[in-house]
């Protein structure tokens, strides 16, 4: 977490920590000061001593005034700028970890996130950056105080009052167990806390993204069940941890008290006595005002113990899936090939995909279809390299597919996936988030709008008022189903990359819509173009198909051949079209 630190967040505690020390040292002379006074007013005047590190003798009333004045004036602004300082420290500290966290998590594969769960994520960056950034607050603002006052207290108090600062050596060991002891109990169950605060958030991003669901089945009562479990779960782990350290403070305070009360005790035998013991126990008080603001800062720091962990884990995460940034290789024609390729999600699993062997030639239109989990999704996301296989290779131009760097991969793979995520926005934000950046205003427009019209999303965006700036909403819910798959089109269309993937991207589309989408894609896409389907329809006419079952490559042909000699293209042929149609297409192509 150190590693952290920026120059100007060193700069801002450095700065602080110097006010810290101004005001701590103020606070303390201060209570000298008064000491010094209350000695000179004492019953038989001022008697001169050898131990008192601070004089007034020589001092007027006006002086004094002055003093005390220029004191508390002193001590006031040290305080706001220490307050102004630490703030700032603590903000661009925070600021950077989540931001070094949020560059994090993008940069992790599909694997790593399913691994550490969405939810937990957000809750990571939101509520567990939050209590580290009160933490490093409380601990910059006031543990270095607490901590000069402490020592510096006791090193005045050993001076000047050495007689009474045994009751150090009583108080101090018996508040450290105590503290020690209420921290080593209440971590586990902050830690916790914030798992459970990950299942909260799961189950109120559940029912919020699923919200028609809820309501179409009406399950209001069984997700508010679920919500109150996690609920009871999170208030039981806090309350534990918090009765843990509710009980601490009593202990501290009461043995603290007990402190000033012996230390009282010993004033009693004289009022001689008591002009030495009050100055001691003004000290005193400073110095377990500084033990009391290291044992609460001490219990905020407990309390983000697991949050810095969670945010470590994070920051500390083994990629499973790392580019060579330094690769000079480019992809120029868009050959594919896989050679011995099995995939497992799970290393005790059933592979995916298993022994996968192929070669698709450049520019080549592949169809893939097959039944529900046969290992088509896995197949494409392994080609455009979302997580790695567990054996074999795959290849582009016959380079293996992690030689190449994270850009030239982006630039020249892209994807169309059929549950689509538009981002707030505009239309054309959307569409030409791919595109290069060096591009002019009106050479954006341009290539947005011919890929608008190859995804066939021209149609319903033209007629809209701003057209190309028409409003996105969040996850472009004022967007149908279609319309949504049609600009996701247009956005994978818009780059030209030499290999498009489209992994069953028209699903929502009529059967109308997907050919005029086919159509154009086969007119005026020139690159090797990947897409799965459910329809018969929508692959018939390309190149060659695949056809997988439980994982493995049933054939890879031609739409003709798959149906004289493939048994489940023809199967799903012949549920989709009719036996009459296909029997007639046989006959016509014998």
């Amino acid at each position: 977490m150190i590693k952290l630190f920026q120059k100007k967040t060193i700069c801002y505690m450095l700065a602080a920590i110097f006010f810290l020390f101004l005001q701590s040292f103020e606070s303390i002379t201060e209570s000298m000061f008064i000491g010094e006074i209350m000695e000179a007013i004492g019953p038989s005047g001022r008697q001169p001593t050898n131990n008192n590190i601070f004089s007034i003798d020589h001092l007027s009333m006006s002086q004094l005034i002055g003093t005390f004045s220029g004191m508390v004036i002193g001590g006031s602004l040290c305080g706001v700028l220490a307050i102004y300082f630490t703030t700032r420290a603590s903000t661009s500290y925070i600021a950077y970890m989540r931001l070094k966290t949020y560059a994090k998590i993008q940069s992790l594969s599909f694997q790593d996130i399913d691994k550490i769960s969405a939810p937990s994520l957000v809750t990571r960056l939101t509520n567990d950056t939050e209590l580290i950034s009160i933490s490093f607050l409380f601990g910059l603002r006031f543990l270095i105080s607490g901590i000069f006052l402490f020592i510096y207290g006791i090193i005045i108090s050993l001076i000047s009052y050495a007689e009474l600062a045994w009751i150090y050596w009583i108080i101090i060991p018996l508040v450290l167990v105590i503290l020690v002891i209420a921290i080593g109990l209440s971590i586990p169950s902050f830690s916790k806390s914030q798992k459970n605060t990950d299942a909260i958030n799961k189950s109120m991003r559940e029912t919020i993204l699923g919200i028609r669901v809820v309501k179409a089945f009406n399950l209001k009562e069984n997700q508010k069940n679920n919500f109150e479990t996690s609920n009871n779960l999170l208030a039981g782990s806090t309350e534990k941890a918090f009765k843990v350290l509710g009980v601490v403070m009593p202990f501290i305070q009461s043995s603290i008290n007990i402190s000033i009360i012996v230390v009282l005790t010993t004033a009693s035998e004289s009022p001689e006595r008591m002009m030495i013991v009050a100055p001691f126990i003004s000290i005193l008080m400073n110095v377990l005002f500084g033990l009391i603001t290291i044992i609460m800062v001490l219990i905020q720091i407990s309390r983000s113990i697991p949050s810095i962990n969670r945010i470590k884990e994070i920051l500390n995460w083994k990629i499973s899936v790392n580019y060579n940034q330094d690769s000079k290789d480019i992809i120029t024609n868009g050959e594919i090939e896989f050679r011995n390729v099995t995939h497992k999600f799970n290393e005790s699993g059933a592979p995916a995909i298993e022994n996968i062997n192929l070669i698709i030639k450049p520019k080549e239109r592949i169809g893939i279809i097959g039944g529900t989990g046969s290992g088509k999704s896995t197949f494409v996301n392994l080609m455009g390299r979302l997580f790695d296989s567990t054996e074999g290779e795959i290849l582009i131009d016959g380079i293996n597919i992690k030689n190449f760097s994270f850009n030239e991969l982006n630039k020249n793979i892209s994807i169309a996936m059929q549950n689509v995520v538009l981002f707030s926005g505009t239309i054309k934000s959307n569409i030409a988030m791919g595109l290069n950046s060096d591009l002019s205003e009106e050479e954006v427009i341009k290539k947005s709008i011919e890929a608008a019209k190859v995804g066939d999303a021209w149609e319903f965006i033209s007629k809209k008022t701003n057209k190309l700036d028409s409003i996105v909403e969040q996850r472009g819910k004022n967007f149908s189903g279609g319309q949504k798959q049609r600009i996701s089109i247009a956005r994978t269309v818009a780059k030209k990359s030499n290999i498009l993937i489209f992994d069953d991207s028209t699903s929502a589309l009529d059967n109308v819509t997907e050919a005029r989408v086919q159509e154009n894609i086969a007119n005026f896409i020139s690159a090797t173009t990947i897409i799965v389907a459910q329809r018969i329809s929508s692959v018939q006419d390309l190149d060659r198909i695949i056809v997988f079952e439980d994982g493995k490559i049933s054939d890879f042909d031609n739409h003709t051949n798959l149906l004289k000699n493939n048994k489940i293209y023809r199967d799903i042929a012949t549920s989709q079209m009719g036996i009459d149609k296909v029997n007639e297409f046989l006959k016509g192509n014998k």
